[in-house]
């Protein structure tokens, strides 16, 4: 669980160190800033990419042993109308 929360605090404090390089760029027009902005979002980029690793890694834990009924139920037994048996009156063909 702390592995988790430290990507995301680490997020978080990026986007506060975004939040005010933006400002400091538009108030002073420094080169130096642009670069730091550029840097800024790709750690972003990273730590969110970490974070949804974690939750694509936490959704297959918990898919993993859950029942495929919904998969293994084929064609018609789902209840649903399948508009190309139905004929014109609206009954179906047999």
């Amino acid at each position: 669980m702390a592995d988790i929360k430290e990507p995301l605090m680490q997020l978080d404090d990026q986007k506060l160190e975004q939040a005010q390089s933006h400002i400091v760029r538009v108030l002073v027009e420094t080169n130096f800033k642009l670069s730091k902005i550029h840097v800024v979002f790709r750690s972003i980029a990273r730590a969110m990419a970490v974070v949804s690793q974690y939750q694509k890694e936490n959704l297959r834990k918990f898919y993993k042993d859950f029942p495929s009924w919904f998969i293994q139920q084929g064609e018609g037994n789902c209840g649903c109308i399948d508009p190309l048996r139905i004929s014109a009156e609206g009954l179906y063909r047999i």
